[in-house]
């Protein structure tokens, strides 16, 4: 059972093996260091349902979130964020977390709700959660192998 450290080191694999196969396209420009970020979070995000490193970051972040919505009077991304935030206490660990739809099918909660706010940002945003995802995939194919990623239970 890989540590935290494993999956930044994977994570940080997976952000280079994309960055090197699409760097001639123009997705990165700017937002590198940010799609870096994206990935290694990523990397960290199916052990939120542990008390682990991803687990602290996740909860500041989500609490952040819903202080900056209250005051804005955002009341249903408060209370979609206050949701989303029961999950990682109410699931066994390497269950629901480790599976290959959660991993896509939750972050991209992220996107919809940034092109519903601002349609502006939506490409860095769509291409973070990407590099999100990919981090992710990366985790699980550490803990389970190539094989875990399409296991069933």
């Amino acid at each position: 059972m890989p540590q935290y450290k494993t999956h930044l080191v994977g994570g940080f694999f997976t952000f280079l093996l994309i960055f090197l196969l699409f760097q001639s396209t123009n997705i990165f420009g700017q937002y590198s260091f940010f799609y870096l970020i994206s990935c290694l979070l990523g990397s960290l995000f199916p052990d939120i349902d542990t008390k682990s490193m991803i687990q602290k970051i996740l909860y500041f972040v989500l609490f952040i979130i819903t202080i900056v919505a209250v005051l804005a009077k955002q009341w249903e991304v408060a209370a979609f964020i206050s949701v989303l935030s029961l999950i990682p206490i109410m699931v066994n660990h390497r269950k629901l977390t480790h599976r290959v739809w959660f991993v896509i099918i939750v972050p991209l909660s992220i996107p919809i709700v940034t092109f519903y706010y601002n349609k502006g940002i939506i490409i860095p945003i769509f291409v973070s959660y990407l590099f999100f995802v990919a981090g992710a995939l990366s985790h699980i194919l550490l803990d389970f192998g190539i094989f875990g990623l399409f296991k069933r239970k």
